[in-house]
């Protein structure tokens, strides 16, 4: 769901002229009982083109997840895990054509302080191990071009979006473990269009 708060005049948009529609706050939420994306913006008054952000990741889902190896489960490999994330960031937006909420350049550098939670089940081999629980800071670099029409269901209809996020982060707790054997420091990247 989106949620859209805005403040100006609601006829045509000439940048420049002072009529542009000033950003209060933007709530971009896909939300669901075990797993949650939660973005709230707030657009700063004194400085149009910077936003606070407040965010929440979180897969808390209650079932054990597996490997699989030649299309087979492979149950011994089970285990429970999840994960939780907070952040706050300061961000630029830079609005784009035709000027409506949704459409513009973002770039946020955000904190994103967390933790992982692991644990065996029922099928899980005790010679598969289990990773330790970790509190895991991480740095959030994301930037995003969106000139999509979208309905509040966030479906696309038109347009083009381009973006990317780059994660550094650290565990502070983590024991080597036969899948990820010294990933004590995370560097991951993604684009997508």
């Amino acid at each position: 769901m989106l949620k859209r708060l805005t403040q100006g005049k609601r006829n045509r948009v000439v940048p420049g002229e002072g009529n542009e529609p000033v950003v209060v706050a933007l709530c971009q939420s896909p939300i669901s009982i075990a797993v949650n994306d939660l973005s709230y913006a707030i657009g700063l008054r004194n400085y149009p083109s910077r936003t606070l952000l407040f965010s929440l990741n979180n897969f808390i889902a209650p079932p054990g997840r597996s490997e699989y190896g030649e299309g087979q489960r492979i149950w011994e490999t089970e285990l429970d895990w999840s994960y939780v994330f907070g952040g706050i960031s300061l961000g630029y937006r830079l609005p784009v054509h035709p000027f409506r909420q949704d459409r513009a350049v973002n770039l946020f550098v955000t904190y994103e302080p967390g933790g992982r939670g692991f644990q065996a089940i029922t099928h899980s081999s005790p010679q598969c191990g289990v990773p330790s629980d970790t509190y895991e800071g991480r740095v959030h670099v994301r930037v995003r071009t969106n000139s999509m029409n979208s309905n509040l269901m966030e479906l696309p209809h038109e347009g083009i979006t381009i973006g990317g996020d780059f994660f550094y982060g650290h565990r502070a707790k983590w024991v080597p473990w036969e899948i990820f054997p010294s990933k004590r420091q995370i560097i991951r990247k993604n684009g997508h269009t």
